[in-house]
């Protein structure tokens, strides 16, 4: 009884959210006027995302530069797709997640693992017609997109939906294969940009960040103040140059047939809405990189590759699309000169390449050493820094790559922001705590306490943690992971008395490990 009506009021709770919310009823349309018929809406999707990347890319004044102005170094080397096997095939196709969504084949990736011995050979062979030839069948560029609400403002805009694009799986395991043959070349050759993070093996948002932590604290071991803007694109991925794009790829070595098929890949590509049961008319995508595609952001970050040749006085960090360029030095007018003589170039680079700031979400730290007072005689003009006409916000601290860095280093405003998503996950695990069954309530835990907890803790944690000790105290910690203490205990304490079965869930747990 209890159960039955605890599952139907979770389902009850759902459909009053769609109610709410508005999905499938009626939206406004670019004239601002109500539309409820289902085709009509299902096009209107359609015709708002295809033109997405276009509209932004239209703003966008032109440069005195030509993209190629950028490119630096010499790629004797070319790319050479080798052709598959039926073994390649097999192993891609047994590691594809068990996923019911389809493209417009209808067939999901389960029915593909299912048959994986059988389909392995014929697949092989028309990936090498493919490789071989240098086309990429038109079939295989449709995507089905399928908006999603972004749970936040007015849900009868289409503006406020996330597309959702579904490729073929066939088209997928041929991109996989792709990817594979250009990573390595890519690797091999050493072509992509040192401080590049997103999107590589081995790599990682946490790498990143100790990337530019590091620097900071090297440079305040010497006394020295460091300069960092974090840069935020707009629509990046939907901007993309084509043409441009095309030329990188000649640059860096991929020439020949492979060009060809890359050419291929990126033209004649089509996108429909699926909206309930109702599907779009289909439309060209005329740029921006595949969404949902495998080869997308590895084509991206070559995209991107050549960004730092324009950076002469700063140094730059790259994870996809988040850009964040720094430089050091004792004399704030010295360093607020050289990051504006770098942002002069970086705007020409943004508009050759035909990308664009979200400048609401661009700002700037100054971060300063604990033991150095800031004696700031520099006049206001000298410290002002400007994306072209657009301002740049001066902030105290600011959120890189999910962690809260603050102008000192001392991890306070992180503190801050991870004690507030820790209660919140307490507050829900509470909720839940006599309805859930064990193996949920530990899922949850790892899912909304531990990961939030974990991230990052290598930079932001505790500093002298003695490994290995069994018993710790508050007294085996210096005075500057207090409040990391304080955080953790406090949560745990409540995470343990919410749940009085708590030590059947973390005692046969590794704390640092998903069983």
């Amino acid at each position: 009884m209890t159960k039955r009506y605890t599952y139907s009021s979770i389902h009850l709770s759902k459909q009053l959210l769609l109610k709410n919310v508005g999905i499938g009823s009626q939206f406004h349309n670019v004239h601002n006027k109500l539309v409820t018929d289902p085709h009509t809406i299902c096009n209107e999707f359609c015709k708002y995302y295809s033109s997405i990347g276009q509209n932004f890319a239209s703003k966008i004044p032109d440069s005195k530069y030509s993209s190629e102005k950028f490119l630096k170094g010499n790629y004797p080397y070319s790319l050479f797709l080798q052709p598959t096997d039926s073994e390649e095939i097999r192993k891609i196709i047994c590691n594809l997640k068990n996923k019911k969504s389809y493209g417009i084949d209808g067939i999901s990736s389960i029915i593909f693992k299912k048959f994986a011995q059988e389909l392995a050979s014929p697949i092989a062979e028309i990936f090498n017609m493919s490789i071989s030839t240098g086309i990429v069948p038109d079939i295989m560029k449709i995507a089905k997109v399928i908006p999603v609400y972004k749970s936040k403002g007015d849900a009868k805009l289409f503006t406020n939906y996330r597309p959702i694009s579904l490729l073929p799986v066939l088209s997928k395991l041929l991109e996989k294969v792709v990817h594979r043959r250009l990573y390595g070349y890519l690797v091999k050759h050493h072509t992509l940009y040192e401080s590049q993070y997103g999107f590589r093996e081995s790599r990682s948002t946490t790498n990143a960040i100790s990337e530019l932590n590091s620097h900071i604290l090297e440079n305040f071991d010497k006394r020295k103040m460091t300069l960092s803007v974090f840069l935020d694109l707009s629509k990046a991925f939907d901007t993309i140059d084509h043409n441009i794009l095309l030329k990188k790829l000649g640059h860096y070595g991929i020439r020949g047939v492979s060009h060809e098929w890359f050419k291929s890949y990126l033209q004649n590509r089509q996108q429909y809405v699926n909206y309930k049961t109702f599907n779009s008319v289909s439309l060209n995508v005329d740029c921006g990189v595949p969404q949902g595609s495998v080869l997308g952001p590895l084509l991206f970050i070559l995209y991107t590759n050549d960004l730092p040749n324009c950076l002469s006085k700063t140094k730059g960090i790259l994870f996809a699309d988040d850009t964040t360029i720094y430089v050091s030095g004792h004399s704030k007018k010295s360093m607020f000169d050289d990051m504006r003589s770098d942002l002069e170039e970086l705007i020409e680079w943004f508009r050759a390449n035909k990308l664009s700031l979200n400048i609401s979400k661009t700002n700037c730290v100054l971060f300063v050493p604990p033991n150095l007072k800031l004696q700031d005689n520099t006049p206001t003009s000298h410290c002002a820094l400007k994306f072209g006409n657009e301002q740049i916000l001066q902030k105290p601290n600011t959120k890189f790559l999910g962690v809260e860095m603050d102008q000192r280093l001392s991890w306070s405003a992180h503190y801050k922001s991870l004690n507030s998503k820790l209660s919140r996950a307490v507050y829900t695990l509470n909720r839940v705590k006599n309805v859930l069954p064990i193996d949920c309530m530990k899922t949850l835990y790892y899912s909304l306490f531990h990961s939030h907890l974990t991230y990052g803790l290598l930079l932001w944690g505790p500093k002298n943690l003695p490994i290995g000790s069994t018993k710790c105290s508050l007294g085996n910690f210096s005075a500057a992971t207090q409040p990391f203490i304080t955080l953790c205990t406090d949560h745990l304490h409540s995470f343990l008395y919410l749940y009085g079965a708590s030590d059947r869930i973390l005692a046969p747990c590794n704390y640092c490990h998903h069983p």
